[in-house]
């Protein structure tokens, strides 16, 4: 039986174009059952699936992104929820998240094939927000959620609860940052948060260009719950799961952070050293 491989391409970056040909090739070399989304199967002679409907990727064993990091991101909204392990080509910058370089294509996908590889399951947390007594929004990210504002300049200020504790914090900024581990090298580290070595269950609090000395980045467990609500004076706040803008958050709203039932299942091949990977990378293409 042939491995149904999805792949999710970049297609507004034109080196995807060129890589994705030649990555179907591969498939068809290794055995592999290629399926795309429908925007992008036509002419392709493979399979496709719709990403408005999720059950039409139940049929995936496992999903390539074809891209940067952003590509892999939006990969892993879908397979997270069906529990299918991901792996990451990188055709952008950095590609902290990705595992198979481009001139490491056929050689990655033969172990793809072979089965050669361990999965290594990252944290992902969930951000929920309450109006009116109902849920508006409920989503799951792997990197971070944003609580910040919107396109005006304006500092915003959010009272954040840990753990339904006695006093609130308050936050004169332009937004705080909740990440993974694994998002510790993405928005929370340009905004001076720490590096966190991925395996560890954590959430990192980042406060974005605060306006206060005593507000420094925090790590909490994962077990945590964080309660974000909008405090006077109320300016334009918006929330963001993996740089995707979900809501704008009105007065009145609670955000809740917590960590998210779903896990990312990563396809790794080599034990390379997490912080030898870490500074290769962060040394590549521009400086962070």
């Amino acid at each position: 039986m042939k491995l149904s491989l999805g792949i999710f391409p970049n297609l507004e970056k034109e080196k995807v174009l060129n890589v994705l040909d030649c990555l179907l090739d591969v498939c068809t070399t290794e055995g592999i059952e290629a399926f795309l989304p429908k925007s992008a199967a036509l002419g392709k002679g493979c399979g496709s699936f719709d990403e408005q409907d999720i059950e039409s990727m139940r049929q995936l064993k496992i999903a390539v992104s074809l891209g940067g990091d952003g590509t892999f991101l939006h990969m892993t909204q879908y397979a997270s929820l069906l529990d299918i392990p991901v792996c990451g080509i990188n055709i952008g910058r950095k590609g902290f998240l990705t595992e198979i370089e481009l001139p490491d294509i056929a050689a990655g996908m033969k172990k793809i094939a072979a089965a050669q590889y361990e999965i290594e399951e990252r944290c992902m947390l969930r951000s929920s927000v309450r109006r009116d007594g109902r849920v508006i929004s409920d989503a799951s990210a792997l990197n971070d959620i944003v609580v910040g504002k919107g396109i005006q300049t304006k500092l915003i200020r959010l009272s954040v609860n840990i753990n339904n504790s006695l006093k609130d914090s308050y936050y004169s900024a332009d937004g705080i940052v909740f990440a993974t581990a694994t998002g510790s090298t993405a928005y929370s580290l340009s905004a001076g948060g720490p590096i966190v070595h991925p395996s560890l269950p954590v959430i990192i609090i980042t406060p974005v260009s605060p306006h206060a000395l005593f507000a420094r980045p925090l790590v909490i467990p994962a077990a945590s719950e964080i309660t974000v609500k909008p405090a006077p004076p109320y300016n334009e706040i918006t929330l963001a799961n993996d740089g995707v803008t979900l809501t704008e958050i009105l007065p009145g709203d609670v955000v809740k952070v917590e960590s998210s039932r779903y896990k990312s299942k990563f396809i790794r091949f080599d034990r390379v050293s997490y912080y030898d990977t870490w500074q290769e990378r962060l040394r590549k293409g521009e400086t962070v």
